[in-house]
C-alpha cells in the first residue's frame, strides 16, 4: 500500500491502515496522539507493525483482527516447541502456523530456552543457533518478509515443526494442528487401455443405445427381491438411466462387449495398471518409453550434443480428492505421444494428442475418456527377384501396396477409496 499523512490522528490512521489494506483493526482507548507516515509498496501488516514500533504500542494477532494497545500487559515468556507433523507436509503446514502467531518487534531469542514437546514433556538446555546450516531449517525466502516466519522453521529429517512462540500461542497453534493434520484417505485407481479399432469404436457406441438395454431381474410373490448387482463384478461397468415400474434403474454393462471385441481380436489390452495414491497427491501411469532426442549446443564456435530422453507413450495424470459424501472428485490428463523419426530432420517428431478433464464420480463407478484417434500409414513393396529391379519394365513385376488404419485410445479409469 502506499500512504501519506502528516500529524494525523493516531487512531483514524490505524483505521485508514487497516481500510485500505483489508485488514480488520482495532484500537483501544489506550491509543492516542498523532504521527505521520510517508510509504510506498509497503504491506499493510508492516505498516502496521512499524506504526507499533515506533508509537511503542503493541500489536496483537487474534483470528483475522489485528489489536494496537498502548497497555502494558504481562510479556509471556517466549518457549521452544517441538511439534512433530503426523501426516501432512511440515512444509505445508508452517505456512498456515506462523500466520497464528502475534505481530511483534522483533526480539532476539535466548540461547537457553525450555523445550516443550506435542505431548507436554519439558526439558531445558542451552543451544547456539548459529550452528545450525540453512539446510537444517527450511524456510520459504517469500516468507521472509513477514517476522512471524522467524519464528517457525521445519526439520525435515522428522518432518516437525520447530516453534517459538508464547504458552497462549502454542496452545492457537496446537489447535489448528489438530484440524490441519489429518489422515488423509488413500485412493487405488485401476485404468484400462485399449485400443480399439475406429470403426469398431463406433459400433461399441451404437450398442450403448436404448437397445438391448438389460435391468435388474426382479420377480413379485408379494414382495420385491432385488437380486445382486452384475455389474458390481471385477472387470465390468455400468450405465445407468430410468427406472422400472419397481424403481430400480436400467443398466447396461459395458465390460461384456470390451470382452467380446479384444476376444474378436477387434480390440487390444494395452496396459492395466493399478496404483493407490493419497487424496490431494498425484498419481502417474506411464506406458511406453524414453525416446533419445539429440540436442546440440554452440559455445566459442564449439559444437557440443548431448543426449535427453523424452517419454513417449501414453501418460496418464490422476490427481483425486474424497468428498464428504463418499464421492471423488479427480483432475484427470491423458496425453499420447508417437515419436516418428523424420529422415530430412536427423530426429524425432513426436505426435501429441491430450485431453484433461475434472470430473466427480461415486467411490468404485467407472468412467471412461475416448476420443484420443491415431492414424498409421503402412506401405509395402512386393517384386519378383531380379524383374523387379530392372529400370522402367520392372515396374511390371512391383507391387505397391499402402494401407491406413485408424485406431481409438479408450480409457477406463475405476477409482475405489481404500478403507483403513
Amino acid at each position: 500500500m502506499t500512504l501519506s499523512v502528516h500529524d494525523a490522528d493516531l487512531r483514524s490512521t490505524i483505521v485508514l491502515v487497516g481500510k485500505t489494506g483489508g485488514l480488520n483493526v482495532m484500537a483501544d482507548d489506550s491509543v492516542k496522539g498523532t504521527v505521520s507516515i510517508s510509504v510506498t509498496d509497503v504491506d499493510a501488516v508492516r505498516v502496521l507493525e512499524l506504526i507499533a514500533r515506533v508509537k511503542n504500542l503493541r500489536l496483537l494477532h487474534e483470528g483475522n483482527v489485528y489489536i494496537l494497545t498502548a497497555e502494558l500487559q504481562p510479556a509471556e515468556p517466549m518457549q521452544s516447541y517441538v511439534l512433530p507433523v503426523k501426516f501432512g507436509d511440515a512444509n505445508i503446514l508452517r505456512k498456515a502456523v506462523f500466520k497464528v502467531l502475534d505481530v511483534e518487534p522483533d526480539k532476539p531469542l535466548s540461547e537457553t530456552m525450555r523445550v516443550k514437546d506435542a505431548d507436554g514433556i519439558e526439558r531445558t538446555y542451552t543451544y547456539k543457533f548459529r550452528e545450525r546450516s540453512s539446510s537444517d531449517w527450511q524456510t520459504e525466502e517469500d516468507d521472509e518478509k513477514d517476522p512471524r516466519a522467524k519464528r517457525v522453521y521445519v526439520n525435515p529429517e522428522v518432518n516437525a515443526l520447530v516453534l517459538f512462540a508464547t504458552p497462549t500461542e502454542y496452545q492457537r497453534v496446537k489447535n489448528l494442528l489438530t484440524e490441519l493434520d489429518v489422515e488423509l484417505k488413500q485412493v487405488s485407481v485401476e485404468a484400462q487401455l485399449l485400443a480399439v479399432d475406429k470403426s469398431e469404436s463406433k459400433n461399441l457406441g451404437v450398442e450403448w443405445s436404448w437397445s438391448a438395454i438389460p435391468q435388474y431381474p426382479d420377480h413379485y410373490d408379494g414382495t420385491i427381491t432385488r437380486h445382486e448387482n452384475y455389474g458390481d463384478s471385477d472387470g465390468y461397468g455400468i450405465i445407468r438411466f430410468g427406472r422400472t415400474y419397481t424403481g430400480y434403474p436400467y443398466e447396461f454393462y459395458y465390460g461384456a462387449k470390451i470382452n467380446a471385441l479384444v476376444t474378436d481380436g477387434k480390440a487390444k489390452i494395452l496396459s492395466r495398471p493399478n496404483v493407490t495414491t493419497i487424496q490431494g497427491r498425484e498419481a502417474v501411469i506411464n506406458v511406453g518409453s524414453s525416446v533419445p532426442v539429440p540436442t546440440t549446443q554452440t559455445t566459442n564456435s564449439t559444437v557440443t550434443t548431448s543426449i535427453e530422453y523424452r517419454d513417449a507413450g501414453i501418460i496418464l495424470k490422476y490427481t483425486p480428492r474424497v468428498n464428504s459424501d463418499g464421492t471423488i472428485t479427480a483432475t484427470i490428463h491423458t496425453e499420447v505421444s508417437t515419436p516418428q523419426y523424420v529422415e530430412d530432420m536427423g530426429a524425432y517428431r513426436f505426435n501429441t494428442r491430450s485431453a484433461e478433464t475434472t470430473v466427480t464420480v461415486r467411490d468404485g463407478e467407472p468412467m471412461i475418456i475416448g476420443g484420443l484417434i491415431g492414424a498409421e500409414e503402412e506401405r509395402s513393396v512386393s517384386k519378383i527377384p531380379f524383374l523387379g529391379d530392372l529400370p522402367i519394365l520392372g515396374a511390371l513385376f512391383r507391387n505397391h501396396r499402402k494401407s491406413k488404419s485408424e485406431s481409438e485410445l479408450i480409457i477406463f479409469l475405476t477409482a475405489r477409496v481404500i478403507d483403513r
